[in-house]
């Protein structure tokens, strides 16, 4: 086969790729989107200030690493298996031969799209989905951090692919590779009890991952300085602060995952009303409406003072923030009610209402 180039459509959430690479794949399915929003409603933060990825979405793995991902099986392996024994390029061809997605974690000395690019080395990881043997060309998704600074199709040469994996990061890990191939028939049930277990861990900023027996020795569950839920906004205004008093760094990547939640919630909302598991008022709609809007502006706003420097920006955001915290609290509590009488009623109408 000379060329192949399997299908992607671009995920909703696309701020880290972690997130964006594996929902790319997933998001072809119909099936799927009760499972992103069911999955994407709890925020923590972690390493606060140590990692400017300390803002993100509290799924306690990546969406790659978990057991019951209905939609893709997954595989895993490190440069040190293929390298020595193989040319990571077929590896890749053939794979997507399979139909199997390549996520992959390579240098970034040497991808062209990057900043990193000819400077220094730094693992970091892109999606392949597709090849050209004649153009000697891999299909990758990948932020464009030099032109658009987007996640969207790129490509990279044969050179540039196998160089970027085998290439030995200095003090940095073996790079990894991942082998995602769809299910042709997933199966999901769409779980009302968890979206209220999840939704009131966030309104109320606490998680109970920690009571179920699988995750107690997870070591996220046990890291002294994670925030849940709404609580992030209180990070979120300490961070504004002390760019006020200029003792930190610009970072807009908190305020794109604030963005991205909010547009989670909101679909959530309409996707509850639909199915008629909560009944939703236009009020309550409208509202959250207003909260997805404010997230945009702030997400903008911020963008502006990365240019500017103008502070006024900051305390614009932090007004914003207080208003928009209170408002969030006071309809998701209203959702929470309807939610739980709805599980309540299902209940007992399977015979557990009296136990």
């Amino acid at each position: 086969m000379n060329a192949k180039k399997l299908p992607i459509k671009q995920p909703f959430i696309d701020g880290y790729k972690h997130h964006a690479m594996p929902l790319s794949i997933i998001s072809l399915f119909e099936e799927s989107e009760p499972w992103i929003l069911s999955n994407y409603i709890q925020l923590y933060t972690r390493k606060y200030l140590q990692d400017v990825h300390w803002l993100d979405f509290y799924l306690l793995d990546t969406v790659m690493n978990r057991p019951n991902n209905p939609f893709v099986t997954v595989q895993r392996t490190d440069r040190t298996v293929i390298g020595p024994f193989a040319d990571p390029i077929e590896v890749i061809i053939r794979c997507i031969e399979q139909d199997k997605y390549v996520p992959i974690e390579g240098d970034q000395y040497y991808l062209p799209h990057c900043n990193s690019y000819m400077q220094h080395h730094r693992v970091s990881g892109f999606l392949a989905y597709g090849f050209d043997r004649e153009q000697e060309i891999i299909h990758i998704m990948d932020y464009s951090y030099t032109t658009n600074n987007r996640f969207e199709s790129l490509t990279l040469s044969f050179a540039e692919m196998r160089q970027s994996f085998l290439s030995e990061v200095p003090g940095g890990r073996a790079q990894r590779i991942w082998m995602l191939k769809p299910v042709s028939k997933p199966k999901y049930v769409f779980n009302l009890n968890v979206v209220q277990r999840l939704l009131e861990d966030y309104v109320t900023g606490t998680n109970h991952a920690e009571l179920t027996i699988q995750f107690q020795d997870h070591p996220l569950i046990h890291t002294a300085d994670v925030v849940y839920g709404i609580r992030v906004y209180d990070h979120l205004e300490h961070y504004l602060h002390l760019l006020l008093e200029e003792q930190a760094g610009n970072n807009v990547l908190p305020f794109q995952v604030l963005w991205e939640h909010k547009k989670c919630i909101g679909k959530l909302l309409r996707y509850l009303r639909e199915k008629e598991y909560a009944a939703a008022s236009d009020h309550m709609i409208e509202g959250y409406s207003a909260i997805e809007d404010g997230a945009f502006i702030i997400r903008s706003t911020f963008f502006k003072y990365t240019k500017t420097g103008d502070k006024a920006c900051l305390q614009r955001i932090l007004e914003r923030m207080r208003h928009m915290a209170a408002a969030e609290t006071a309809i998701l509590s209203e959702v929470l009610v309807q939610i739980k009488a709805r599980c309540r009623e299902s209940a007992e109408r399977i015979g557990f209402g009296n136990s």
